[in-house]
């Protein structure tokens, strides 16, 4: 439950996409673990399709590889 500090999630103020997007890759992380890293039964373990974790994947992959905001040149 929100708040109460028995979920990991608060309810404190803060960047709801940011939130959104750590969660999601703590559950794809655990998910690949549980499955000694096979993506069709990571997938069946979320509930969502291979192709949607394919891309679930990429995103948080282009997201891991970009530059930082604050390494770019000016």
């Amino acid at each position: 439950s929100v708040g109460r500090g028995d979920g990991g999630i608060s309810a404190e103020p803060g960047n709801l996409n940011e939130r959104v997007e750590l969660l999601e890759r703590r559950m794809i992380e655990g998910a690949l673990q549980l499955s000694s890293g096979n993506q069709v039964r990571a997938a069946e373990l979320l509930g969502i399709s291979e192709r949607t974790l394919r891309y679930k994947l990429a995103k948080l992959e282009e997201q891991t590889s970009k530059p930082d905001a604050s390494t770019r040149p000016a």
